[in-house]
């Protein structure tokens, strides 16, 4: 009983009768109306395509194209068992290694992938929740093809899935989960040593390359790149192979330049604070990705530092600060003439934004564009604000964290605008060099996009 004390002492609420039906298939290979066994199935080596939605693998469980066309490849899944549960409302499957995972039969239903429910060539559902049966159940699940079962509700619609997408995608569908599957790796100055770079040419020109520099960004917050020309404008040909340009007040690229008539600090070269970018906007650009073309004769480097540390640091050393920061609404601003039009814009962000399960999902920081709004805190509670954006401050610019890093003409540098804070030192103005930096943003979505198309042409 080593298999059915497993997943009972780890939470799952089955009934004894169902745990036993499932343990008798499984491990006396006893066929029982409404259980399902199948064997250890080997695969071939090649490269696997899967979906969102299990209707679209059907029974062959995964695809691959090759010269000759469409091939079936089965999947690895060991040996288990399904079984419907007595009230009909969850369809359990025990795996090989005696672990247990249910799934609502309603979700299942919802993901239905006939042709009467789904339509396979625009990806998209065919009803609605005006006609969805809340109150269907499980009542029979039966052998469909090696790896398939076939799910029968009390209303006689056949749902025909399979266990290599209930293992590896509906659990993590159903759980929510990202489909990107990066842990993001804080750092401090140190991670200059261990920072990927990767050369322009190779990352135009190859997938493989430009996925890997885009996995940077998404683990690091920073993805580097050497060797662009130099160029203005040359944004734009890197751009097209990413995604669509995020269109500012700023134009579609951004050119910095130190400016007499400058409305911007950043077109000044006084210091620069760090900061995230277009925090005065409604909806933040979640990628930014500067050019360096030309250099100042001193001063200037680059400032970067990773918002989501600082916040992991505040959130352990004092909570108190930690939750202000997450509570407190700060307003930011930015009033003047860009691209010939008289702009006036104004955003409001907490500096720390969490997500539903209380992780630290957005860092809005930005002390040079920011007005006196403050926003959710009490009069009596500003001066504790006060000090909780001081200490989140120090966090950002200790010499552990603070990585200082010159941009050299022909790099660029991309940094996820929703963790890592960017600034730079002031510099000197010559007489026949300046400071020529330009910039370029991508919403996330459209990021993450991209990611998923490369993934799937390499595939």
């Amino acid at each position: 009983m080593t298999a059915l004390s497993r997943f009972v002492l780890g939470g799952v609420n089955v009934n004894t009768r169902c745990c036993q039906r499932l343990l008798n298939a499984f491990l006396n290979k006893t066929p029982l109306q409404s259980v399902c066994c199948y064997k250890k199935i080997h695969h071939s080596s090649n490269k696997l395509t899967s979906s969102k939605y299990p209707h679209n693998m059907s029974s062959s469980i995964w695809t691959s194209s090759t010269s000759s066309g469409k091939i079936q490849i089965k999947e690895d899944i060991g040996r288990c068992s399904a079984a419907a549960s007595d009230d009909g409302d969850f369809l359990h499957i025990l795996w090989d290694d005696g672990s247990m995972t249910r799934y609502p039969y309603l979700w299942i239903r919802d993901n239905c992938g006939c042709s009467q429910c789904f339509n396979k060539d625009m990806n998209q559902r065919l009803f609605s929740y005006k006609t969805f049966n809340a109150d269907v159940k499980l009542v029979d699940v039966q052998n469909e093809s090696p790896g398939a079962i076939a799910l029968r509700g009390t209303d006689d619609h056949i749902t025909t899935l399979n266990f290599a997408w209930l293992r590896d995608k509906g659990a993590e569908l159903l759980e929510g989960k990202p489909d990107i599957h990066l842990t993001k790796v804080h750092w401090g100055a140190d991670i200059i040593s261990i920072l990927p770079v990767f050369q322009y040419d190779e990352v135009i020109s190859d997938y493989a390359t430009m996925y890997e520099w885009m996995k940077s960004i998404k683990i690091f917050g920073i993805g580097r790149i050497n060797g662009a020309p130099k160029e203005s404008g040359e944004l734009m040909n890197i751009a097209k192979r990413i995604a669509h340009v995020r269109k500012t007040l700023f134009g579609d690229i951004s050119i910095i330049k130190a400016r007499s008539d400058a409305f911007f600090i950043g077109y000044t070269p006084i210091e620069l604070p760090l900061h995230t970018d277009y925090t005065f906007g409604k909806t933040v650009p979640g990628v930014l990705l500067l050019h360096s073309i030309e250099r100042p004769q001193s001063g200037g480097e680059n400032w970067f530092a990773d918002g989501f540390k600082a916040a992991h640091d505040l959130r352990e050393i004092d909570e108190n600060a930690f939750n202000l920061l997450c509570r407190g609404i700060l307003e930011y601003e930015i009033d003047g003439t860009s691209q010939e039009k008289d702009v006036h814009l104004k955003g409001q962000f907490p500096t720390i934004s969490l997500n539903s399960t209380g992780e630290v999902e957005m860092v809005s920081y930005s002390d040079h564009t920011r007005t006196a709004s403050i926003k959710n805190i009490s009069t009596e509670g500003i001066p504790a604000f006060y000090r909780a954006l001081k200490t989140f401050a120090g966090l950002l610019y200790s010499p552990k964290n603070l990585m200082v890093l010159p941009l050299e003409e022909g790099d660029m540098l991309a940094t996820d605008n929703f963790r890592i804070l960017h600034g730079r030192a002031g510099f000197t103005l010559g007489k026949n060099t300046g400071r020529h930096v330009e910039h370029i943003f991508f919403d996330i979505e459209d990021f993450d996009s991209r990611m998923r198309c490369i993934a799937n042409k390499m595939t």
